[in-house]
This record gives C-alpha cells, structure tokens and sequence, in this order.
C-alpha cells in the first residue's frame, strides 16, 4: 500500500510493509517540493518494497555483499572450499580513487599468491611526532606498495576462476526469512543461507543485523594524488590537533591525506594545502579524493558481536580497521579467512572468537595508545627514544602500524608497554 503524506511545504511519497523496520532500514523519501520544476530525487522505498516483493530467481548458501578486499577475498576462500557462493557490488570493481596501502610484503603472503597483484618494494616511512621527533617504522626494513583498486579486482578475477558468482548489482535492501535471508535488487532478489557483510562502513548489512557506525568512531580522510616531486620516504606526521598526515609514493606520484575524526573535519582538506605547500612548495594536483572509514575511540566498540547465527561483518563493516592509522587491508584479508573457516565448520558464531584471538588484541592495542600519542611531550620522548633503540622501536611500531607483527611470546608485553612508555616519557 502507498501513502502520500504532507509534511511541512513538500510531499513524501512512503510505502507501508509488514516490516517496515528491516525493509526501510537505511533508505530515505523521495521528496516533491511544490511549484519547482524539478524535483529532489533520492532512494524511494517504494523501489525496496517492490524489489523485496519481485520473484525469487536464485538460491545460494552464502552471499557477500561488498566486493571490497574483504569480500572478494571471501568469495575467493568460500569458493576454493567447494562453497555455493555469490558477491553482489554495485560496480565489478571499487571505486576507491588509487590509494594505496604499505604493508610488509610477509603479511600478504600469508593470503595470497604472489602473482596476484603487482607490489613495490619502497624504504619504511618514517613516524614523526609533534615537534619533529621521528624514527624509521617497521624497524627500518623496506615495505611494499600495493595498489588497493588492482589488488581488489585481481582477487575478484581469481574468485570468478574458482567458481564465485559475481552479480554487478547493488543491494537495495535485506530480510531475514525462514531461517534465511532475502536480498533485493533492482532486477530481482536471490535468497541465501548465510549473509556476509563485507560492504564497507555504510554496510546495509550492518544496519540490519547489528546497528550504524558511530559518528565518534568515524575517522575522515581528505588527500590528493601529487605530481611534480618526489620524495626519499614516506612519513606518518601526528599533528597537535589530533589529525594524521600520512604521505607516501603511489604510481602517479605521491599520494597524500590528512585524517582525523569526523566532528572536526571541517576545513581539513584547506589544512592538508597548507601543510603540502609548507612542506614541498608548488605541486601539480592531479586528483583530490576523501575517505569514511570506522576508527574506534572507546575497546568497549569491540565488544559488539561480528557474526551470529546466519550472518558475518568483515572489513570495514566489522569495523575492523586499524584504529590510529586507518589501515584495514590487513584486517580486511584477514577477517575474510576467517569467515570462510568459520562457515566451512557449520557454524559462523565462532567467527567472533576467531578474529579475536587472531588480531582483536592489536586492535584494542592501538585504541588505547591512540588516547596519548598525541600529546607531543609523551611522543617526543617516545620518538627520540625509539631513534635510538631498535626494540623500542617495534613496540610503538606495533601500536601504530597494522602490519607489524610482534611474536606471540611478546603479546603479553602489549598492555602494560605503553603504561611503561608513558612513565619514562614522564607522564602522569
């Protein structure tokens, strides 16, 4: 049934379903403003409706919405262990501009074949405080450059190989029926056993099974890609308001950001010229480019479920990125495996304990170290300590960097190092 209702001066033109708390979820009015020519289109839910109402033409046992690095390397997994899978994306590949991710070329090995994708091996970026205190990440050893966009859609390929279906269309809405699940899409709806949400932090999935992100657990990215210069090594820079500024090589350039949480990104991308200017003089912009993604402020945002009994958040849409520096290509690979080794025993509950005992405690690692770096009297003595010492070094890198790894023996040091740090830096 529709209904026209007035509200104010414009119409809004709903539609009323037998659930409409799961059918609506995340979608908005289209709105008719009187005596204009045109009207302000958005997302009806008048077209979820019919798109939930249409004729199931597909059954499958698992579908991934997203097709991201998390879900096309769950469609990959799923479908090398002989899983019925489908990846749903509203364009074959992300439309993420050319960013690109540093990462020790170890850490993805551990999930991909080396002719996967095409890497670059560039010096470790250097990590500075403040004031300008700085020391070498990842120990001083070389890093590797991926580009996150190819990486994504040569995953995907392989997926395809192995069997996943792959539906280039976008997911309007999901229901949950019969033990099951329902997903709508413009040209039909297709009914699966188990849904993965790997949509990124504006996942439908989410929204559905758990709750939104949090604007307070929301960090914003502004950048550019750079022509005209270059430079010996990236760097990481902590900024006395709170902001990061990251820089590093990409294939047009450079590629530089400034990130921070989302209450004050207002003005960010006139901050970052105004550093970029300072810093290397005139450059030729070729692209700017802006990024949303899930940081977490609090631990207690990780103690929220990532799966239940039909039904998985990985990546972005878990929330499963690393909270200071906004990487989550680890996380992203990493959660995806574990998905598919969840799902593959019979149960996908045990995702939760999985990913925990996997990285939970780096995650929750770098939330609390985030609550201090930024004071430059505690990173300028960390800083100029770490410069000087290669261990102390690969403890703050831990923190700071995904990627970098400390062995299983010295996972009991995390909690109680940065506490350790702090009293040496002279702090209260």
């Amino acid at each position: 049934m529709i209904f026209v209702t007035l509200h104010g001066s414009c119409l809004s033109v709903l539609s009323c379903t037998v659930r409409p708390k799961e059918v609506w979820n995340g979608f908005h009015h289209r709105k008719f403003y009187p005596g204009k020519k045109k009207s302000v289109h958005f997302t009806t839910r008048v077209s979820v409706y019919k798109a939930l109402t249409k004729k199931t033409v597909k059954t499958v046992d698992v579908a991934v919405v997203g097709a991201g690095l998390a879900g096309a390397y769950t469609g990959f997994c799923l479908a090398q262990k002989g899983v019925d899978t489908i990846v749903f994306d509203n364009s074959m590949y992300p439309k993420n501009p050319d960013y690109v991710t540093l990462s020790q070329s170890e850490m993805y090995d551990r999930f991909l074949n080396k002719n996967y994708y095409v890497k670059k091996r560039i010096p470790a970026p250097e990590v500075i405080s403040p004031r300008g205190k700085k020391f070498p990440s990842h120990g001083g050893r070389d890093v590797t450059m991926i580009n996150r966009v190819e990486l994504s859609r040569n995953i995907l390929e392989q997926a395809m190989a192995e069997g996943c279906g792959v539906i280039k269309e976008k997911v309007l809405a999901v229901r949950q029926e019969n033990g099951g699940w329902i997903l709508g899409t413009k040209n039909g709806i297709l009914h699966c056993r188990i849904l993965i949400g790997a949509d990124g932090v504006h996942s439908i999935v989410r929204k559905t099974v758990l709750d939104e992100h949090r604007k307070e657990n929301l960090l914003f990215g502004a950048g550019f890609i750079l022509g005209g210069t270059t430079i010996p090594k990236g760097f990481l820079k902590f900024l006395p308001n709170g902001e990061l500024l990251k820089v590093c090589e990409c294939d047009a350039g450079l590629n530089a950001g400034i990130f921070g949480p989302l209450e004050t990104a207002y003005g960010r991308r006139r901050r970052l010229e105004a550093l970029l200017k300072e810093q290397f003089g005139s450059l030729a912009v070729y692209s700017p480019w802006t990024s949303l993604l899930p940081a977490a402020s609090f631990s207690h945002y990780f103690q929220k479920p990532c799966s239940g009994k039909n039904w998985i958040l990985t990546g972005s849409a878990a929330g499963h990125v690393h909270p200071l520096s906004g990487e989550g290509a680890e996380f992203a690979l990493a959660s995806a495996e574990l998905a598919s080794q969840a799902i593959k025993c019979g149960d996908p509950r045990v995702f939760d304990s999985l990913w925990r005992d996997s990285y939970g405690e780096k995650l929750l690692s770098a939330v609390d170290f985030k609550k201090h770096i930024y004071s430059p009297v505690i990173s300028d003595t960390l800083f100029f300590a770490a410069a000087r010492s290669s261990t102390l070094a690969s403890i703050i890198s831990s923190y700071i960097s995904p990627d970098s790894v400390l062995d299983k023996e010295a996972k009991w040091k995390i909690k109680d190092s940065f506490r350790i740090l702090a009293e040496l830096a002279g702090a209260k």
